[in-house]
């Protein structure tokens, strides 16, 4: 990984940031698919993913809403993968539909123009770092799948 040096007089202006911060974290992750993939790795404890392209602060719209990514990967095959770094509280409480929010936001992106839609959409990951544990369960990471009426995780079916 290249070492990035700053500019003494650039220096003052990021003496207080850390990863947590929006600009720093755009800093260390913006076209940096090496630092992208680690960081996706590690959270996910997955070795098959290797970043291919990042950017950070990616604007994406629906209809009738915009918001801004804070990073937006795309894998080797294809796969989105949004991570968001959530630091206010006060927005914990709407986090499960933020996420589903964003799901759906780019599960659209994910489908190319002429593809068979279900067929050819790609994957789509989307991660929020929080400074603290937003359920209250004590746990690290959650992870969240969908369900059918039985408690079943729903996955892809092979006919």
């Amino acid at each position: 990984m290249e070492k990035i040096i700053i500019a003494p007089e650039e220096r003052k202006e990021v003496e207080g940031y850390f990863l947590a911060n929006d600009e720093a974290f755009s800093i260390a992750f913006h076209d940096n698919p090496e630092a992208a993939t680690h960081l996706v790795r590690t959270i996910l404890g997955r070795n098959d993913i290797t970043v291919k392209s990042v950017q950070t602060q990616e604007d994406i719209s629906t209809e009738g809403h915009s918001f801004t990514l804070d990073m937006l990967a795309v894998t080797d095959d294809g796969a989105l993968i949004d991570v968001e770094m959530e630091r206010t509280r006060t927005k914990w409480r709407m986090l499960g539909r933020r996420m589903r929010v964003y799901l759906g936001a780019l599960s659209s992106r994910s489908i190319e123009k002429g593809d068979q839609m279900y067929e050819n959409a790609r994957d789509v990951i989307v991660i929020f770092i929080t400074d603290d544990d937003p359920y209250g369960k004590g746990l690290a990471i959650y992870r969240f799948v969908f369900k059918d009426d039985d408690g079943e995780e729903v996955k892809n079916l092979t006919g």
